[in-house]
């Protein structure tokens, strides 16, 4: 290696940006972008590879509480072997000054709770990738990325975000339960909101209050105030995902009008921004 010699010099974020979406509709959830010089010696006969490894968490950064979020390194360079450990990418008789560029990517749907995780990346070019006691140069890159805050809100098995709920014969009074669940990911803290157009009654469809029908809508086997403009539940936060039953109980009806009644009811939730 006496004769031999190459220097690391310059490592750059190109493009991606610093932000992982848990819920996102691509293969990856986050990809960046990084292009890499390496000044080589005037030996073209000289062995040459970059190594490249974790420095701390096998390819994953980690947030405060150790819990991971995982990547792996695309390379664009045909010559590239990895392993569970490692990389090794060889520039063995290329030119003097070689540039290339290299992508580190955060596959989606990984459940992670939001905040900073932080990890980083050893590169050291050798001549022999197997002894890296013995290196031309050697750099680290520190790798952070934010998960941002996230919530996904869908009636399970039910595509789109809207459902109609055939009560079947009203004069039969007892609990429905025969809507589709709620299903909600979050990565934190949030309220599931409920309004009702007619204030937690089912109308005649002849627009007449006179005959309306008060019911009671269970969120989670919990009862609803839809008297007032919204109603609320607490949840703790769910990147795994939860399912939560909705139920409606209708009361003895006698003498009412014959006809169509219905209600619309909002489903949304919101972030509890630190009031739980």
């Amino acid at each position: 290696m006496a004769d031999c010699n190459a220097q690391l010099r310059a490592i750059t974020y190109s493009s991606g940006g610093e932000q992982y979406q848990v819920f996102g509709q691509h293969v990856n959830g986050l990809t960046q972008q990084y292009s890499l010089i390496i000044e080589g010696g005037d030996q073209r006969s000289c062995p040459l590879f970059l190594v490249i490894e974790p420095a701390v968490f096998p390819w994953a950064l980690i947030n405060h509480d150790n819990k991971r979020l995982e990547f792996d390194l695309e390379f664009k360079h045909n010559q590239v072997r990895q392993d569970s450990s490692k990389i090794i990418v060889d520039f063995s008789g290329e030119n003097k000054r070689i540039s290339t560029q290299f992508s580190i990517r955060y596959p989606a749907d990984q459940v992670v709770a939001s905040g900073q995780y932080q990890g980083r990346l050893k590169f050291t070019l050798t001549a022999n990738p197997h002894e890296l006691n013995q290196y031309y140069d050697k750099e680290e890159l520190t790798l952070q990325v934010a998960v941002v805050n996230t919530m996904k809100l869908s009636l399970y098995g039910i595509a789109g975000q809207y459902y109609r709920w055939d009560l079947g014969d009203l004069t039969q009074s007892g609990i429905r339960t025969n809507a589709p669940n709620l299903y909600i990911q979050s990565t934190e803290d949030f309220f599931v909101e409920v309004s009702s157009l007619n204030k937690g009654n089912l109308r005649h469809h002849s627009g007449q209050s006179k005959w309306d029908i008060p019911y009671q809508l269970l969120i989670n086997s919990k009862v609803m105030n839809l008297h007032q403009v919204s109603s609320k539940q607490v949840y703790r936060l769910q990147p795994d995902g939860i399912k939560i039953p909705i139920e409606v109980e209708i009361p003895s009806v006698n003498q009412q009008r014959a006809g169509e009644y219905r209600d619309s009811v909002e489903i949304m939730i919101t972030p509890t921004l630190g009031s739980y």
